[in-house]
């Protein structure tokens, strides 16, 4: 049996160490992060109609290229039941982007839905930093 030569495992690289002279530096500052969308959504009879006459997968298949279109990009969808019928998350270039998309849904009669910015953990330790030049003051004082 021959022997397979196995190459070197690399070393674990650092945020900000050089691999390689010609491979730039990797570094916090060059990370964008794309807004995360949650839509909670309800069908009328008209549009539940229409998703047991198409299929669910040709739905979810409409409604990513929809957010294509819209420069966005679908991450997941479930259907559910109780106070919604679906769920989905998309990522999309910016809140105007995102907005369009609820528009474009809710004018259409089939659906009604709602838009929820999603926010990651240092987005979030970013708005409580800038709570401390916020001012506020409550009512009655």
């Amino acid at each position: 049996m021959a022997s397979v030569e196995r190459a070197p495992l690399s070393p674990k690289v650092r945020l900000g160490q050089r691999i390689h002279p010609r491979v730039p530096i990797i570094t916090l500052e060059r990370i964008e992060i794309t807004p995360k969308y949650l839509v909670e959504g309800r069908y009328t009879s008209d549009g539940l109609n229409g998703l047991a006459r198409e299929g669910s997968s040709r739905r979810r298949a409409d409604i990513a290229r929809t957010i294509e279109s819209a420069g966005g990009k679908m991450e997941a969808l479930y259907f559910a039941f109780g106070d919604a019928d679906f769920y989905i998350i998309y990522d999309a270039p910016d809140n105007i982007s995102a907005a369009a998309l609820s528009v474009v849904a809710n004018q259409s009669g089939f659906v009604t839905s709602k838009i929820i910015a999603l926010l990651t953990a240092e987005e979030m330790d970013q708005a409580i930093k800038k709570t401390t030049t916020i001012e506020f003051l409550p009512p009655g004082h």
